[in-house]
């Protein structure tokens, strides 16, 4: 066809695949063109579920995505403290959402990687 635009379907996470291209005419076929490697990126992984918590520590779980999952970071954004009174708990609920929408204004830290 003469479509200059393709979308490959149907394809699995966490996968290189190799495309090439070549002109077909009524006259001549042309030579494969250079490959082209596209990585799909991997399923996004499961929430991690808290097994401890202490007043300086946190123990975090999680589980192996469903396709070769190999390597995590754990990333971890430090809230300041909590609003000593519970009744304004959901406005500072609220708060702490509308920051975490605009990720740019929020300092991730790095907590491990492995």
């Amino acid at each position: 066809g003469k479509a200059v635009r393709f979308t490959a379907t149907d394809l699995k996470p966490n996968r290189c695949y190799t495309f090439f291209l070549r002109h077909v005419s009524a006259r001549a076929t042309s030579e494969l063109s250079p490959p082209l490697h596209v990585i799909t990126p991997p399923v996004k992984p499961y929430m991690p579920v808290v097994v401890r918590t202490k007043p300086r520590a946190v123990t975090l779980r999680w589980y192996p995505g469903q396709v070769g999952d190999f390597r995590y970071v754990l990333e971890s954004w430090l809230v300041e403290e909590l609003p000593g009174d519970t009744r304004s708990l959901g406005a500072w609920r609220r708060k702490q959402e509308k920051q975490l929408a605009s990720a740019d204004a929020i300092e991730w830290r790095k907590a491990y990687e492995g």
